[in-house]
C-alpha cells in the first residue's frame, strides 16, 4: 500500500466521495492463485485501512487475461 493512501482514502470519506477500487488479477486470471486468496487479501488490506479510519465503498477485479486459462482467456487483450 502506498504511504499516504490511507490519508487520502479519509480524506474522501471525509468528503462524501466514494472511494472504489479497481483491480487487475491476472494471478487468477493465469491460475496462479484463487479467488478466495484474492478475498483474504483484500480482508487485510480493509481491515489495516479501518484501523485508520478509512474505508473503501467497492472493491471490483478483473481476471480476464490474454495468457488466462478459461473462462479467463481473452483473445483481444488490449
Amino acid at each position: 500500500m502506498l504511504p499516504h493512501a490511507r490519508g487520502m482514502i479519509t480524506w474522501a470519506n471525509e468528503a462524501a466521495v466514494p472511494v472504489i477500487v479497481e483491480t487487475n488479477q491476472a494471478d487468477v486470471g493465469r491460475g496462479y492463485c484463487e479467488w478466495c486468496g484474492f478475498r483474504e487479501v483484500q480482508k487485510v488490506i480493509l481491515e489495516s485501512l479501518s484501523i485508520g479510519g478509512a474505508h473503501i465503498h467497492m472493491v471490483l477485479a478483473c481476471a480476464y487475461h490474454q495468457d488466462g486459462t478459461a473462462p479467463y482467456a481473452i483473445d483481444n487483450y488490449a
